[in-house]
C-alpha cells in the first residue's frame, strides 16, 4: 500500500476500488494475505455485532514499530493494519487501517477503508462514504472513513488491537503450527525499534473478558479497555472524562460513584457512572445495552453485546468501593 497523501472519502484519494489491487492480498486469492504480511490476534476481542475476525499487519520494509510509553504502539508511515469480518462463517468485509502520509502536515495519519465481499466471496470492492445492509438476520455498516476516526482517535495512538497488553499471548502461527508468544516472535524478527528488554511473562497482559479462570476485576477491566478506552481517556476531545485504560486505578477513572455529566438517562437521582454495587444504577451498563441514541458506542454497532454486558454488570455488582483492589 503506497503512502500517498490521505485524501477524502470520496473515491479520489489514490486508494484502489479493489481490495486485490492493494498489494495486501494474494493476487491468486484474495481471501489469503499476501506474502509477508503478518497474521496477529489480541487478548480481549473487540465487540463487532458477533462477526469473527482475523487480524494481519504489514509495514514497509526496513521499518520498525515505536513502543511509546503506555505500551502503545506507533507504526512507522506506510503501515497497514489488516482485519477480516466474517459473519455465519461467510466473509463479509475486509478493513483496511493505513498510516498514509498527509503531505501538507508531513506526518502520517490513520485512515480505514472497507471492502465489501461479494456473495462468492471472490472479490471486495471499495466502501465509499459508508452503508448499512441486511446480512442473514442483522443489519451490518461497512464504515466511512470518518466513522473509522471516531474510535482510532489519536490519543489511543490510531491502531487499537496492537498494544504490549494485547499481544502477549500464544498465537499459532500457520507457518510452523506451532504457538509461540507473539511478542517474542515479533522481536526475533526485528521488529521493534528497541528490542524488549523484559521477558514477555513480566510485561503486561490483557485478561480475556470470558476466561473464567481470571478474576472478575481483571476480565471487567479489559473489557472496558478495549471497547471503551480509544474514546474514554484523556486528549480524545469527548464530552466525558472518563478514562478506562486497564492500567488506570478505579478510583481514577472518573467514571466509579460519578455522577453523569450527560444526563442520567431516566434512570433517577440513584444513578452513577458506574455504582459500585449496583449494576443496576449503573449507567454505563445502560448505555452499552442499548442502541437508540444513547447508547453505545455511538457507531457501527446494531446488535448489544449481551454476553459483554453480563460481564460487566456481574463486574459491577461485585464492587464494594471504588478502591481498586492491590
Amino acid at each position: 500500500m503506497p503512502a500517498e497523501d490521505a485524501g477524502g472519502d470520496d473515491g479520489s484519494d489514490g486508494i484502489p476500488d479493489y481490495l486485490v489491487e492493494t498489494g495486501c492480498v494474494d493476487p491468486d486469492d484474495p481471501t489469503q494475505p499476501a506474502s509477508g504480511v503478518i497474521p496477529y490476534d489480541i487478548n480481549a476481542l473487540f465487540w463487532s455485532d458477533n462477526a469473527v475476525k482475523t487480524r494481519f499487519m504489514a509495514l514497509p520494509d526496513g521499518t520498525t514499530i515505536d513502543i511509546n510509553g503506555e505500551d502503545d504502539w506507533e507504526y512507522p508511515v506506510g503501515s497497514v493494519l489488516i482485519k477480516n469480518f466474517r459473519l455465519g462463517g461467510r466473509l463479509i468485509e475486509t478493513r483496511l487501517l493505513m498510516n498514509r502520509l498527509n503531505l501538507d502536515l508531513g506526518i502520517g495519519q490513520w485512515e480505514g477503508v472497507s471492502y465489501e465481499w461479494d456473495d462468492t466471496e471472490t472479490s471486495a470492492t471499495r466502501v465509499i462514504g459508508g452503508k448499512t445492509k441486511t446480512i442473514g438476520t442483522q443489519s451490518w455498516t461497512y464504515p466511512s472513513a470518518n466513522q473509522c476516526n471516531q474510535c482510532h482517535t489519536d490519543a489511543a495512538a490510531g491502531a487499537l488491537g496492537p498494544e504490549t497488553a494485547q499481544l502477549n499471548m500464544d498465537y499459532l502461527y500457520p507457518h510452523n503450527a506451532e504457538a509461540s508468544n507473539q511478542l517474542e516472535v515479533l522481536d526475533s524478527i526485528g521488529m521493534f525499534t528497541t528490542p524488549l528488554s523484559t521477558p514477555a511473562e513480566l510485561l503486561p497482559r490483557l485478561a480475556d473478558p470470558f476466561d473464567e479462570s481470571a478474576s472478575l476485576d481483571a476480565r471487567g477491566r479489559a473489557y472496558l479497555h478495549t471497547n471503551c478506552s480509544q474514546c474514554h481517556r484523556p486528549g480524545t476531545g469527548v464530552p466525558s472524562d472518563m478514562d478506562f485504560r486497564y492500567a488506570t486505578p478505579l478510583e481514577n477513572t472518573n467514571a466509579c460513584d460519578a455522577l453523569p455529566s450527560q444526563g442520567d438517562i431516566g434512570m433517577g437521582s440513584d444513578a452513577r457512572l458506574i455504582a459500585p454495587g449496583s449494576s443496576a444504577n449503573s449507567i454505563v451498563l445502560e448505555r452499552m445495552s442499548r442502541r437508540d441514541s444513547v447508547g453505545m458506542p455511538p457507531v457501527g454497532s446494531h446488535i448489544h453485546d449481551v454476553d459483554g454486558a453480563l460481564l460487566l454488570g456481574m463486574w459491577i455488582d461485585s464492587l464494594e468501593s471504588c478502591i481498586s483492589s492491590p
